[in-house]
């Protein structure tokens, strides 16, 4: 890959090799954005969790266009629990679990 390049990987994380895709991102200026990982989750302490050059997203690549009306519905629904009926949202994150997630 030529510097300023982008990794981007939604199909499964098992197809890169994560060690070497940490020592890439830790030695050249490239950039990672990864929906999927191997393992999955990545442990709390994963190497990926820490560099400034790698995003990840909480696997939500591969939802297919059945799926996206599902997140759109579901969106829906915790916007008008929290703003019109005044209730936590299902599957709200606790603040506590934030530096962990994905």
């Amino acid at each position: 890959m030529k510097d300023g390049a982008i990794f981007i990987n939604t199909a499964r994380g098992k197809i890169v090799d994560t060690d070497a895709l940490v020592r890439a991102l830790q030695t050249r200026p490239i950039f990672a954005a990864l929906d999927v990982t191997d393992p999955e989750p990545l442990p709390p302490d994963h190497p990926l969790r820490f560099l400034p050059n790698c995003y990840i997203t909480p696997h939500i690549a591969g939802a297919g266009f059945y799926g996206y009306f599902q997140i759109g519905e579901m969106t829906l629904k915790a916007l008008v629990d929290f703003f019109e009926r005044g209730v936590r949202p299902d599957g709200a994150v606790d603040w506590a679990s934030y530096e962990i997630l994905a």
